[in-house]
Formats: C-alpha cells, structure tokens, sequence
C-alpha cells in the first residue's frame, strides 16, 4: 500500500479540489490506486504572499474539518496535514513566528520553487530552512530549469541533507520531454528519495498510483519500490532519519 505525499486533496485553499465532493471522489481514487495515507499539502506562501484563503489557520481548519470526512463517511484513507511552501526569503522569521506547516508536526517540510529560480537563491533559502533544524522535501526537481542549467546543482542539496520528491506524471511525460527525461535518470541515478502523485483532481492530475507502480514493476525491484512509494515516506511521518 502506498503513502502519497504531495496532494492538493484539501477543498478551496489552492489550485486543486475545490469542493467537499472533490476531496471525495479523490479520495476514493487514492484508494483504488493503493494509497491508504496521503499527506495533504496545499499551496502555501510566505506571510506576505498570504491570502486568508490560505492561511496556516484556513489551512488547519480545512484539514480537521476533511478528517472528520474520512470518518464520518469510512473513506478508507488516513490523512495527515503538510504544505507545500513556495520558498522565498524570510523563512528564519516563517519559523519563529510558528507559520511554517511541516509534514505531521515533523522537521520535513514539502518545498518548491519558481520555475525559472536563480541556483543561488534556492540554495540560499534550502540552508536557511536546515539552518531552523528542518529537512527541506524538493518537490518536483525534474521541473525546475535551474537544475538544467546547474546539473550539480541535485547532488549539492542532496549533500545538503535535503530529499527529492519526482511526481509520478512526469515519468509519462505529462509536463513534458525533458521533464520526462530528467526524472527517468534521476531514478536511474539513485536521486530520488520519494515518488508522490502531485494530484489536483480526477482526470489531468490525479492521485491514481497504480500506473506508476505498474511501469516500475519491470524496472526496479521490490525493495527499490517499496522504499520509493512507501517506506520512506513513513520514515517522514515518524520524523526518522533516513
């Protein structure tokens, strides 16, 4: 069984479900893919960026009340609370004032970048999140053009301490070749820590893991699978090191 975790799965905080019956529907699909935990990880910005639409109070809210759901109607997926931070400057003061959302309350916290990023300015905010105890989660490396252009720039911030997060549809291509590309050799490379669905909905982007299951069958052994769709992740939610 597999644990998910990047999901935009929370109703009316970002891009992703927008209603109650959304998260439902979802949800069930997780569940027929194999997924049995998904990590909720809603887009989240600095103070300054932030909407009350998605405030880390909205964001709490949202959560309990989505939990409560999965009980109240035996959707059979256990879920955990994350984000997914758009990482800028600021983050030492994020972490102070208590607003950073990390990963079940863990050191791990679900990072991103804009696309076209400096190299510079992403390793100075990573080490500025490892300089707060955390453990910064890359999320989609294969998208960003700075590694492109930085090809060092992956095993810098693996040497860092920091884990890499590919999602299941670049491997097929969904944002593009080289997206496609890049995320089969970093797999091939042993550079990717967790594999997660990434998922907004239920027909582009969705949270179905049995397909990239299915193409790593004849791949990578059972282990390797295993590691990459669940076992590390549980590690993450223990706050264990690994």
């Amino acid at each position: 069984m597999f644990i998910d975790m990047h999901c935009h799965i929370l109703p009316g905080l970002d891009d992703g479900a927008e209603s109650v019956n959304d998260f439902r529907e979802m949800a069930s699909l997780a569940y027929d893919g194999g997924t049995t935990i998904m990590v909720a990880t809603p887009h989240y910005m600095n103070s300054a960026q932030c909407t009350a639409a998605n405030s880390k109070e909205s964001i709490l809210r949202t959560y309990r009340l989505m939990k409560e759901e999965t009980q109240r109607n035996n959707i059979p997926i256990n879920l955990y609370l994350g984000s997914e931070m758009l990482c800028g400057t600021g983050v030492n003061e994020l972490y102070s004032e208590n607003k950073l959302i990390t990963i079940n309350n863990t050191r791990y916290i679900l990072v991103e970048f804009r696309f076209d990023d400096d190299i510079h300015h992403v390793e100075f905010c990573l080490n500025s999140l490892i300089s707060c105890g955390l453990v910064p989660i890359i999320a989609h490396p294969e998208r960003y053009t700075f590694f492109r252009d930085y090809p060092y720039g992956i095993y810098k911030c693996i040497e860092m301490g920091c884990k890499m997060q590919i999602n299941k549809g670049s491997v097929f291509g969904k944002y593009g070749e080289y997206p496609k590309k890049y995320a089969k050799w970093l797999l091939s490379n042993n550079l990717v820590h967790l594999i997660a669905s990434d998922c907004h909905d239920t027909v582009s982007r969705t949270p179905y893991m049995g397909d990239i299951y299915e193409w790593m069958l004849t791949r990578f052994s059972r282990d390797r699978i295993n590691e990459l769709l669940h076992d590390n992740q549980k590690k993450i939610l223990l706050d264990k090191t690994f």
